[in-house]
């Protein structure tokens, strides 16, 4: 419902307007009958355990948060005189993604290239609109689309975005980011759902003025770069590795079976709120 509210929130024609609306009643609805029917739930991030907590008191609400597997970890290299790298991956044909990388481009990108006249920006990822790839060869633009894998893109970058003005549940593509250790620069709105700090896991941005002068001096400090990239991959590492966090389920499950057994004791889970 809450993505459904920030379309609302983007929606310019009455039509739209009015149609967004009418979804945002009709799942609310939706969501109150859920909520008589069952007694566990689970929600992909603690800011959407917050907003369903009011709305359940007495339920068990449980955060299964996205995983990552752990890639090897590679040095960041410093190489003066190279192009700054820029990359942004992710599903083109989910709006956010769509209009976050959008809005970047015209409104974020071309300081960056006022500051940095040889920077690249590379957008991959499947389902590019044709209104994205018209930025494609333009001020070092490059849309690549969909590939065989990630992995040689977040290595030979210096800083991933995420540019995503609107956000709901977890977004993989920041967590991957971070388990590459490539340092990120991202929106205060799609950062928060992960728990990043600004200046210690991440570049978080209030908005796109603060996104723009964020992004450039990162782009123009190796240290700062060397230092997020660690810091950010270790915060992933113990959060959200899948190993750990599979195994967290299961030991929350297993409580929940032995809660309907007699005399069972409950077991403990780092997921978990009550």
């Amino acid at each position: 419902m809450r993505a459904i509210a920030a379309r609302f929130q983007l929606a310019r024609q009455p039509l739209q307007f009015v149609s967004a609306w009418v979804n945002v009643l009709k799942l609310r609805f939706h969501e109150q009958a859920l909520f008589r029917r069952w007694e566990y739930a689970l929600y992909a991030s603690p800011l959407d355990v917050d907003y369903f907590r009011q709305r359940l008191p007495s339920g068990k609400l449980y955060c299964l948060v996205n995983t990552v597997d752990m890639p090897e970890p590679a040095p960041l290299v410093s190489r003066p005189g190279n192009a700054p790298q820029v990359v942004f991956v992710a599903s083109m044909s989910y709006w956010p993604n769509n209009q976050g990388i959008l809005m970047f481009l015209r409104d974020i990108w071309p300081a960056v290239r006022t500051a940095l006249p040889r920077a690249e920006l590379k957008v991959v990822g499947r389902g590019p609109s044709p209104e994205l790839r018209g930025f494609d060869g333009c001020d070092g633009v490059v849309v690549v689309g969909e590939v065989a894998s990630v992995e040689p893109f977040y290595r030979c970058a210096d800083v991933a975005i995420a540019p995503m003005q609107f956000s709901v549940g977890s977004a993989i593509k920041i967590l991957e980011a971070l388990a590459y250790g490539t340092p990120l620069v991202g929106f205060e709105v799609s950062t928060v759902r992960h728990g990043l700090r600004d200046g210690v896991h991440a570049a978080v941005a209030k908005n796109k003025v603060d996104f723009e002068q964020k992004l450039i001096e990162l782009l123009q400090d190796s240290v700062g770069r060397r230092r997020l990239s660690q810091e950010g991959r270790t915060y992933v590492q113990q959060r959200f590795a899948r190993d750990s966090v599979v195994r967290d389920f299961r030991a929350y499950v297993d409580g929940v079976l032995n809660r309907s057994e007699p005399g069972a004791h409950a077991a403990s889970a780092k997921g978990e709120l009550q």
